[in-house]
């Protein structure tokens, strides 16, 4: 019967087959058999099921799950999401994180869907007014959705013109079948021709979001119009019936069926759900990038809806094969909705703004940022709009916190910041960002790793200037500010490494826009990453100024004198120790002790190493008031 089940789905060639692995998956009580066939050339995983309702098994270890419906309005379909919605806002089952809803104020803009037989339009909302709503997450694609602008903004009042692009179409079917009155969408709730409404609209994304009582997500669309709902934006794969006979208690042959599909993808299509420790904020660095990247969903590689995935208390997923449900409890899919887990799938992302306020900081340095700089922006200077919903929310957690151009300012090693891809970035042009941010870049940015070691120079002081507060001070800001600083600056000059040097130094690949640079004179070395393209061409003077002390090495920015003041400066980039920047490569047949013998001796090396070096910069050294922009 399994061998059946495989050749049903599997082309398999006499000669190729190298093994079948058959397992089952740790802590289900109930679900599916999962199989992997494994060739030369492919790796397949199978499930084997029945359905509810279904004769049982006479194998235990095949057991109940959903088939998958071809259109996600079918009666099943929406039965399941109104059941995962009201289980979470009641509080049922396995919801322990979530919470019941406040019914929320409405945001500015609304679109009223009523019933099938009536027309939608753009709802003002009243002050004060009170509704539960749905929000719409969604990739624009490369064409222009209907748009709300001055001009159409009384028509739309009256009534929005059909026929909407399909994926709004589908958003506002499933909005009138979940029994919400109101439905969120950007392109028509913000007027796109006024820069006021924009700015105003993009720092209330937080609480748009936060409040809605479910986030429609669009995974399946790649643009305004393909839809989500129906093919080809869904391609459910039908099951394939596998019929047996056994023989019954009175030795009758009975005859029944299984059913075997190939495993879903949910995982690497949508992203950053795993088995959850508890009050663990951690996101899993590189996952974005790591993972099987042709599978995910166009729309989790945008970098607007990262935030609208975090800030949502509820998300309904309709990916390319099937309906799934994110919530700060769980994560279920419509395939395996009826397992009974011992241990549930959670969302990494929805439980982060619950976090004490220092974790959650910690968590904007070391995950938030490095994932969101790794996606995609279809406008460039976007860089700090797209994320100033959840610089809102993260800000009301304490109403203390200097938040500046996308760094929390409440400690200084924000600034140590570096481009981690191969190549050098460009500039953002975001407006009024300054050097020292990472938003003034467009690329993936990690952040020099802090630890108990990592301690900065004593006298290093920095003062901001030209900081305005306003109600976008979470955005871009309105004014480009300035650093005011005091601290140990050596004037350097720079040399292309020799590539054999830099893969030393590194223990992995060339990174190419990395630089050695020394004093002007003596033999000192260390690296330097540049932070962009034009960063690269500039050809000095180049300043370093030293910002952490012994036992991490000479840590610190990489200046060039901005414009004739000798007493302004730019970032272009960060010094630093690249070896630490960059995960060692051991050498094959290495065991674990062995490793750990030498992982022991080179700490204890590099850190007496690092210790020597700052010691070196600091003594030739001269300490400079200056302004960083």
């Amino acid at each position: 019967m399994l061998w059946a089940s495989v050749k049903s789905t599997v082309e398999l060639k006499e000669g190729v087959m190298t093994w079948m692995e058959m397992r089952l998956k740790r802590g289900s009580l109930h679900g599916p058999l999962r199989i992997d066939i494994e060739t030369l050339q492919t790796m397949t995983r199978l499930q084997l099921y029945i359905p509810p309702g279904h004769s049982p098994s006479p194998w235990s270890q095949i057991r109940v799950a959903n088939h998958v419906d071809p259109h996600g309005l079918s009666e099943k379909c929406i039965a399941l999401a109104i059941k995962w919605l009201q289980s979470c806002t009641n509080c049922e089952e396995q919801h322990t994180k979530c919470s019941s809803p406040l019914v929320p104020l409405l945001p500015t803009r609304v679109i009223y869907v009523g019933n099938s037989d009536q027309d939608i339009r753009l709802h003002r909302s009243e002050i004060e007014e009170r509704s539960h709503y749905a929000a719409l997450s969604h990739c624009w694609g490369g064409s222009t959705p209907i748009q709300t602008t001055l001009d159409r903004l009384d028509q739309y009042q009256l009534k929005i013109p059909a026929p909407l692009p399909q994926t709004f179409q589908d958003a506002v079917l499933i909005t009138r079948a979940l029994g919400i009155p109101y439905l969120w969408i950007d392109s028509l709730c913000i007027i796109q021709d006024s820069k006021e409404d924009w700015v105003g609209e993009a720092a209330g994304m937080a609480s748009v979001y936060s409040n809605s009582l479910v986030t429609i997500s669009a995974d399946a669309a790649t643009d305004s119009f393909t839809g989500f709902l129906s093919a080809p934006a869904r391609t459910v794969i039908p099951a394939k019936q596998i019929m047996y006979s056994v023989p019954d208690i009175d030795q009758a042959e009975r005859t029944s069926s299984i059913y075997v599909r190939a495993k879903g993808t949910l995982a690497q299509e949508l992203a950053f759900h795993t088995f959850r420790e508890e009050n663990s904020t951690s996101l899993i660095r590189g996952y974005l990038a790591n993972q099987e990247t042709g599978l995910r969903s166009k729309l989790s590689t945008r970098g607007w809806v990262f935030q609208e995935r975090i800030l949502s208390p509820r998300t309904l997923h309709f990916s390319k094969y099937e309906m799934a449900w994110e919530c700060q409890s769980i994560v279920d899919c419509e395939c395996s909705t009826t397992s009974v887990r011992s241990k549930r799938t959670a969302s990494i992302l929805k439980g982060l703004l619950v976090q004490p306020r220092e974790a959650v900081t910690k968590a904007w340095r070391d995950n938030i940022v490095p994932t969101y700089t790794s996606l995609d922006l279809t406008q460039k200077s976007d860089r700090l709009l797209a994320i100033t919903g959840l610089a809102t929310a993260i800000g009301g957690l304490d109403q203390s916190a200097v938040y500046v151009a996308g760094l929390w300012m409440s400690t200084t090693d924000e600034l140590l910041w570096y481009i981690s891809a191969d190549e050098a970035a460009s500039k953002s042009g975001a407006e009024n960002v300054p050097s020292w941010s990472w938003a003034a870049v467009d690329g993936p940015v990690a952040f020099f790793p802090v630890d108990d070691q990592t301690k900065l120079m004593e006298h290093l002081l920095f003062q901001l200037q030209n900081v305005v507060e306003s109600p976008s001070q979470y955005g871009t800001p309105a004014y480009r500010p300035s650093l005011l600083v005091s601290g140990l600056v050596i004037p350097v000059r720079k040399s292309e490494p020799n590539p054999q040097d830099l893969l030393r130094s590194t223990g992995a690949s060339r990174i190419r826009h990395t630089v050695f640079i020394s004093p002007l004179k003596g033999d000192l070395k260390t690296t330097a990453i540049y932070d962009s393209t034009h960063s690269l061409a500039s050809e000095g003077p180049y300043y370093f100024l030293l910002m952490t002390t012994g036992q991490v090495g000479a840590i610190g920015l990489l200046l060039v004198q901005s414009g004739k003041d000798q007493d302004c400066f730019e970032r272009v980039g960060l010094v630093a120790d690249t070896s630490r920047l960059v995960s060692r490569v051991w050498r094959d047949g290495d065991s674990d002790w062995f490793r750990a013998r030498r992982e022991m001796a080179e700490k204890k090396n590099d850190l007496k190493s690092r210790e020597k070096s700052w010691r070196s910069w600091k003594k030739i050294a001269r300490k400079q008031t200056f302004k960083i922009i």
